[in-house]
């Protein structure tokens, strides 16, 4: 009898492998799998005692002999770097997953710009659920606030709450970095934003604040005054595509003038800033995503993050059953960077994403975000607070996750209750 956990690696695989070509089912069976590939059949009925890397690798050896590869080869973890990192021989790494040789030069180019100069503690994240509409691809805990009023003074003053009683149990008062996401955290009225970040300025000492704004249609020279006053080092200005009408294909209200005007007037300030892509949006072809590149190359913020679209359960389009189109354009895409002097320094991969790809975050030369590469490699634990935060707590080798309640009501009765623990 097959595990359920190789009963889900083989799953994953497969679903890798439709993804990029049609012609192929599957069937798994009490102990092992029947599968054919344009109709001629393969079975294998032998898997018990076998590990899930060496079931993986006798089902891909059978699609390497139709010239069928996936770029990423058996690999089908989140976070690829972290067993990059912990091979001793990176070949053998390479061999064994049968990762291909572009990806496995992401991996070395990524994990070479992943070096601090310092030795990191720990973090700190703050989750703000709220945005101003829902994006058809997001699945990010969030609250529509056209749709229903929401006391953000109540929340913050949780939020504020909850942190305080976290520096109760253990000393949190030098974080290396702290992260303020969402949701939309400028779609919060000035006064509570103002409220969060003094309690920040004033308790803590950081390397580096993040503040994620995400949509421009959420800033003004008002909320970048107040970012400024209190420290923050570091906002996102998300526009996702430089294309408006596919803006309005996600239900995304935003427009690219607005875009523009919001970036200029940031860049009066010392902040870095990070701009956001999604290759895979409804109705954009290889031309849109090109021209998207370019345009925020040609901005020249500080960072650029190309995300692949992935189909998460709770979006709009996953509920619609939206297909991917399979468009690969990596190679175009990051040599556009590399030439604009942009490096890799942190990536992460997706379950049920466009053509089984990656998403990385370039940089410029000293500008990569600390919390980033301590996130995504769990190089420390990271303290969040906020309704759907999820804390990790890292000791030795062990990984432990503590989840707040997602429902706004729940969470701040828990924070107050003491159920929070």
């Amino acid at each position: 009898m097959l595990r359920e956990a190789s009963i889900k690696v083989i799953k994953e695989l497969f679903w890798e492998l439709q993804n990029i070509r049609d012609g192929i089912s599957y069937e798994i069976l009490e102990s092992g799998i029947r599968f054919s590939i344009d109709g001629s059949e393969r079975i294998f009925t032998s898997f018990d005692g076998l590990s899930n890397n060496e079931m993986k690798t006798l089902i891909y050896k059978e699609f390497l002999k139709e010239d069928i590869s996936l770029p990423w080869g058996i690999l089908t973890g989140i976070k690829p770097l972290k067993l990059y990192a912990r091979s001793d021989d990176k070949e053998a790494f390479k061999e064994k997953f049968f990762i291909s040789d572009e990806k496995f030069e992401l991996l070395e180019r990524t994990y070479k710009n992943q070096a601090l100069s310092f030795k990191p503690k720990y973090s700190l994240y703050l989750h703000i659920p709220f945005c101003k509409g829902i994006c058809s691809y997001c699945s990010f805990y969030t609250n529509d606030i056209t749709k229903k009023n929401y006391d953000y003074a109540k929340y913050v003053e949780a939020v504020i709450y909850e942190m305080s009683m976290e520096s109760k149990r253990r000393d949190i008062s030098e974080p290396d970095s702290i992260y303020i996401g969402g949701g939309t955290p400028s779609a919060l009225d000035h006064d509570s934003i103002e409220r969060l970040l003094k309690y920040i300025k004033e308790n803590y000492k950081f390397k580096e604040l993040t503040f994620e704004c995400g949509r421009a249609d959420t800033m003004d020279a008002s909320l970048l005054d107040i970012l400024d006053e209190y420290g923050v080092t570091r906002i996102c200005i998300n526009p996702q595509t430089m294309n408006e009408q596919t803006l309005k294909r996600v239900h995304r209200r935003a427009n690219i003038e607005e875009l523009y005007k919001t970036y200029e007037l940031a860049r009066v300030y010392d902040f870095d800033i990070n701009m956001d892509l999604i290759i895979g949006l409804e109705g954009e072809g290889k031309l849109d995503y090109i021209d998207s590149v370019k345009k925020l190359i040609a901005m020249r913020p500080e960072s650029i993050t190309i995300h692949n679209l992935a189909l998460k359960r709770r979006s709009v389009i996953t509920k619609e059953q939206f297909r991917l189109e399979n468009i690969d354009l990596s190679k175009e895409i990051y040599t556009l960077l590399y030439d604009s002097s942009y490096e890799p320094y942190y990536m992460y991969r997706q379950k049920m994403t466009n053509s089984n790809l990656e998403n990385v975050a370039f940089a410029l030369k000293d500008k990569a975000s600390i919390y980033n590469i301590i996130s995504m490699n769990d190089l420390t634990s990271i303290y969040a607070f906020g309704a759907g935060a999820v804390s990790k707590y890292i000791e030795v080798a062990e990984l432990r996750r503590k989840f707040n309640y997602k429902d706004i009501a729940l969470y701040i009765n828990s924070v107050y209750n003491k159920d929070i623990l």
